[in-house]
């Protein structure tokens, strides 16, 4: 048996390695690979933080201020995963636009398991941006857990079994904690989900042509053009690292939470915005709650709203046009969301918001 599970093993990495590739994709390709690094690197960063992280409320923001000062080479790595949280939603977003353009959500089994990897990703990037336990990290997490209260006669009491007490603390942390350690370990098991996917269903190319005469192999051909990605994603990352470390940094978590201080203007992390544009936009609360299940929910369900008789269409010139449209106005929104509550950027975030929904 041990036999045979390492010739499979062996088989199965070489198949992996020389798969058959069109020869025609184009740099957008690069995306996913680039995503893929980037959450790996993300987890080796955060088990090297997990060393020196302890989720005791009262202790807990001088200890994130003593890992970017003590250990070796602590500030390098804490920056490089605040840094890393920002460049996994960059190419997440880079990645989902390609798809949307070249219409991938044809490949459905495909896209939904990049849909569900997402979601998983903005939970997991949501737990850790309250685990600094700064001033934006604490009332983030008061916000955000309150709009589960909409749940129908158990919502206050869930809210709370969340918080492990009558408001955001120590159990709240202790709880984050854990669930940002193993969220990343469920997104890696759907990488390879996503990789099995993938190579049972083959990879697709800008002209949708599916003539196999037309394939090289993946090594070494794309993994040559996969290091140039890399490199300049790295040089973007030497960039901001090296001359605006503050840039993906939120001011206010610099000051440790006070529960008998709110911040002027709570907003979340830049990779949220969209969400939390689309969040404000409606009045009430239970239809805020409900457009921002749909914010997300809206992927899952694209590729049961264009059946595949229409498949053809996706390669034409109005359809790349008509989702380049529905993404600029995504970045609209996310620029929205960054705005203050008033008159006239609420109203253009509901058209923005209708337009989101609409044209989908």
């Amino acid at each position: 048996m041990a036999v045979w599970m390492n010739k499979r093993y062996w088989f199965s990495l070489v198949e992996a390695v020389y798969l058959p590739t069109p020869r025609n994709i184009s740099y957008f390709w690069n995306f996913g690979s680039l995503l893929g690094i980037t959450i790996g690197l993300q987890v080796c960063s955060g088990i090297l933080l997990t060393l020196y992280y302890i989720s005791d409320s009262s202790i807990v923001f001088g200890v994130v201020d003593y890992m970017g000062r003590e250990p070796a080479s602590g500030l390098f790595i804490r920056y490089s995963h605040i840094v890393g949280g920002s460049l996994v939603f960059i190419f997440f977003y880079l990645h989902i636009a390609r798809g949307l353009v070249f219409g991938l959500y044809y490949q459905v089994g495909l896209w939904l398991t990049g849909s569900l990897m997402f979601v998983m990703a903005m939970a997991a990037g949501f737990l850790g941006y309250v685990l600094p336990w700064g001033q934006m990290s604490y009332w983030g997490a008061t916000v955000i857990t309150n709009f589960c209260s909409v749940v129908p006669f158990v919502g206050q009491d869930f809210v709370c079994w969340i918080w492990g007490g009558f408001s955001v603390d120590g159990p709240t942390l202790i709880r984050f904690f854990s669930l940002h350690y193993l969220v990343p370990l469920l997104i890696l098991f759907l990488i390879i989900v996503h990789f099995v996917v993938l190579h049972d269903s083959g990879s697709s190319n800008p002209l949708g042509v599916t003539s196999k005469s037309e394939k090289l192999y993946f090594y070494p051909y794309f993994v040559v053009k996969d290091f140039v990605g890399v490199f300049l994603g790295l040089f973007g990352v030497w960039i901001v690292f090296f001359w605006i470390p503050e840039l993906f940094f939120e001011a206010q978590n610099a000051n440790e939470a006070n529960v008998l201080v709110t911040p002027p203007h709570i907003q979340p992390e830049w990779y949220y915005l969209a969400a939390y544009a689309v969040l404000r936009a409606v009045p009430s609360k239970g239809g805020g709650v409900l457009s921002l299940v749909l914010f997300v929910g809206v992927l899952f369900l694209l590729p049961f709203f264009y059946n595949k008789s229409g498949s053809l269409k996706v390669y034409s010139w109005f359809n790349h046009s008509f989702w380049i449209f529905w993404f600029l106005n995504f970045v609209l929104l996310t620029w929205l969301g960054a705005c203050v509550v008033e008159y006239p950027f609420v109203d253009l975030a509901r058209v923005s918001a209708m337009l989101y929904f609409g044209l989908v």
